[in-house]
């Protein structure tokens, strides 16, 4: 689904072009998506759109309670963040030390043989 920008987009690039390959290119959508934006605005539909959640609406009940502990000092957004990338290292840590401790097993398992 394209946004409501970029639906304005293609119908200026198309009015200017008057090519949808060319339209699709300087976009950078495919030919059919010009096609289908310009007869969805043709036949004066509004643009399509989609509700989407946030990313961090999973988080919103954690984000709260820091926020409420922190008296309002704790931005939520910061600790979203720190959460997830301190979550990232420690999954990718794990899996390095595995990965180190399977190579130094082979390793040491060849030179005895």
């Amino acid at each position: 689904m394209l946004s409501q920008g970029k639906t304005m987009e293609i119908a200026e690039l198309y009015d200017l072009t008057h090519s949808y390959a060319t339209t699709a290119q300087l976009a950078g959508v495919d030919p059919k998506t010009v096609r289908r934006a310009l007869a969805r605005r043709a036949a004066g539909y509004p643009p399509e759109t989609r509700e989407r959640g946030s990313v961090a609406d999973p988080y919103l009940a954690k984000i709260d309670e820091w926020i409420e502990r922190s008296s309002g000092l704790v931005r939520a957004d910061v600790a979203l963040l720190a959460q997830d990338a301190l979550e990232r290292c420690w999954a990718a840590e794990a899996e390095r030390h595995r990965a180190l401790a399977k190579r130094i097993d082979e390793h040491l398992g060849g030179i005895g043989q």
